[in-house]
């Protein structure tokens, strides 16, 4: 994917909006893979998934090959699971169907280390396509599994970039998918003249809005908001893990030891950093705790050490 030049344009990436349950797909190196709902809790109960996930044997198969060769535990692999069978407002042509559009490995560090260009949230399609072309999936496997954003160029003179992108991917449309019109886009834009300066939001087609939808603000995250996540995330370890099972000795839920789990963070990091949490909005906030899938997979391995003990 080419580079953007941060002296005359943006890049916008737009993608067909599905109509189905957001999810993400925990693949490790060895053992079962999980499904995770938005929120980062446990989903495998989640419509069919169980019944489901077996079309995803050749990808597990082919990123299991891709960490053997990386310095990695496990892959996340974010994405849409929609069908028939999940919601019926598009007619959609498969029963159960998994679309991946970015991925996260667990060692965040790494990603940090090597510049803002490699973060996959901040550059979305140019890391998740270089990821997916190195998995070996023949062409068709990689359009079956994942979703690939269009590419679009914006000057950055220009006076109503709305407008233009409304321009650029009207509705209504006709679905990849399905027997008809699709929901709409997911648009993405990203601004080379600082790649933190990025805006997610939908153009849907009105037959298909939600009557109680609430519209969602763009996701802006500035390097603070990104270096305080990043803080936060260290106040995640397993010995804090042990210490809120040990507060339980019940025997619960891993989601509810999850959300004690980032209670307890939260309370300590807010403490260390009243001064520098106080100026943020509360949006910029919700971005700094949302590190509930990290949280998760963290207690379920404090879990799975302790029974080894």
């Amino acid at each position: 994917m080419p580079e953007a030049n941060c002296n005359d344009h943006w890049v916008v990436y737009g993608s067909e909006k599905l109509d189905g349950a957001n999810v993400g797909i925990y693949i490790p190196r060895e053992g079962e893979i999980s499904c995770f709902s938005r929120n980062g809790l446990n989903a495998d109960g989640l419509f069919n998934f169980k019944k489901d996930k077996e079309q995803l044997k050749p990808l597990i198969d082919s990123v299991r090959r891709w960490l053997a060769g990386h310095a990695f535990s496990y892959v996340y692999l974010w994405g849409e699971y929609f069908g028939s069978e999940v919601n019926r407002r598009i007619p959609y042509n498969d029963c159960g169907r998994f679309k991946f559009y970015s991925h996260q490995n667990n060692d965040m560090d790494f990603w940090l280390e090597n510049g803002t260009d490699e973060l996959p949230q901040v550059w979305p399609y140019y890391t998740f396509e270089r990821f997916t072309k190195a998995l070996d999936l023949s062409p068709e496997e990689r359009d079956y599994f994942f979703l690939y954003g269009t590419e679009k160029i914006i000057p950055v003179d220009c006076k109503d970039v709305s407008a233009l992108i409304k321009k650029l991917f009207p509705v209504p449309f006709k679905s990849s998918f399905a027997d008809g019109d699709a929901e709409g886009w997911v648009i993405e834009l990203a601004s080379k003249n600082h790649v933190l300066d990025r805006h997610v939001w939908k153009i849907k087609d009105a037959r298909f809005e939600e009557k109680s939808q609430v519209p969602r603000a763009c996701v802006e995250d500035s390097p603070e908001v990104l270096r305080l996540n990043r803080a936060f995330r260290e106040y995640l370890t397993l010995n804090r893990c042990v210490s809120v099972l040990s507060k339980t000795p019940e025997r619960k839920r891993l989601d509810v030891l999850t959300k004690e789990l980032l209670a307890d963070a939260q309370e300590d990091f807010e403490n260390e950093h009243k001064e520098e949490l106080a100026a943020l909005s509360p949006k910029q906030l919700r971005c700094i705790y949302r590190v509930g899938s990290y949280a998760f997979l963290l207690m379920k391995q404090a879990i799975q050490e302790g029974g080894k003990k």
